[in-house]
């Protein structure tokens, strides 16, 4: 899903298994559709107005960045060839919000590469080697006045990397990051923490100086889902996870709020959807990855009649800020699920 500044609408990026690329409008009409050489292994990224004060969608096969602008024309320089395979997906990266872009890629060489948006790599950055290979996409926050990105490997050791490279913070006390969790800023009332799960589902606060605080709340899985979201309304985020077949609520302070029982574990990662002030959703898809499933402070809902194919679920604002499209994929139809 893209914002198209051109005519203030939202338009819808998708890929098919014969490699094509299709730009299709928010009523599902095409617009345009592509050939590329190999399999995508990002999602679509697209940036704000340069120099040439165009639009261009980006993202990453196994061998090569694309980039084409929002007529389905590639500049020059594209495809990209790396100088090694992609080992994940890139991350493209918008320093403060001034077209200051930076695509970063990991890839199979244990090397983490940075490149401009026209193709050439950055000045000024060190390719960073981790100890392992990288199988998920690099993160980025702005994190205490500071410009972050945060990379786990395969065995889920966690770097905290500059933005020229180089290793910005070390940690105080080793940790091995749950497979299932990614960093969320968190801010207690007093002090501002980046936030995760280990692999035993425990809670990791990372202070600005690398020191580590750990929380254990109850045992997990190596298999975990763990999220944020405010799930009682008290405007503070409480602690959301999903293990062996239950989903679990603690507050802020680290009391158990909700506790539910699934028939399964998640199919892929659940999503926080905020609807309004006093109303939310956490979307996911059931173990059987056959439906959609809807949770809030008030129960679960199965939508049975809401068919899927795959896990990867994109929510958005497709209509405007009154609804939230959900769209999944099923076979070869592209399906586009409203909820309020």
């Amino acid at each position: 899903m893209i914002n198209d500044p051109r005519d203030s609408t939202k338009k819808i990026v998708f890929f098919d298994a014969s490699n094509n690329i299709y730009l299709l409008g928010r009523n599902g009409q095409l617009i345009w559709k592509k050939q590329i050489r190999e399999t995508p292994m990002s999602k679509v990224f697209v940036t704000s107005p340069n120099k040439d004060n165009k639009y261009y969608l980006i993202f990453n096969t196994k061998n090569l960045i694309y980039t084409f602008d929002l007529n389905g024309n590639k500049p020059d320089y594209s495809p990209l060839r790396l100088p090694y395979s992609a080992s994940t997906a890139i991350t493209l990266i918008n320093y403060s919000g001034n077209h200051d872009y930076r695509i970063i890629i990991p890839c199979a060489n244990q090397m983490i590469y940075n490149y401009l948006l026209n193709g050439k790599p950055t000045p000024g950055w060190h390719n960073y080697r981790t100890d392992a290979i990288l199988q998920q996409p690099v993160e980025y926050v702005r994190f205490q006045d500071k410009d972050m990105m945060i990379a786990a490997d395969k065995n889920g050791k966690v770097y905290f990397i500059s933005r020229n490279g180089t290793l910005l913070m070390k940690n105080k006390q080793a940790f091995i990051k749950g497979k299932n969790s990614r960093f969320f800023i968190h801010n207690d009332g007093k002090k501002q923490y980046l936030l995760t799960t280990d692999r035993k589902g425990k809670m990791i606060f990372v202070s600005g100086n690398g020191k580590i605080d750990v929380v254990t709340l109850q045992s997990f899985s190596e298999n975990h889902y763990f999220l944020v979201g405010d799930f009682d309304f008290d405007k503070r985020n409480d602690f959301i996870f999903f293990d062996m077949g239950k989903v679990i609520v603690y507050n802020h302070v680290k009391k158990k709020i909700f506790e539910a029982r699934l028939k399964g574990n998640p199919a892929g990662k659940p999503q926080y959807a905020s609807l309004s002030r006093n109303k939310f959703e956490v979307v996911f898809p059931d173990s059987a990855c056959s439906h959609l499933v809807l949770l809030n402070n008030k129960g679960m809902e199965e939508l049975l009649n809401y068919p899927l194919g795959s896990p990867e679920i994109e929510i958005t604002s497709l209509f405007g800020k009154n609804s939230k499209s959900i769209l999944v994929s099923d076979s070869n139809t592209l399906l586009n699920y409203i909820i309020n």
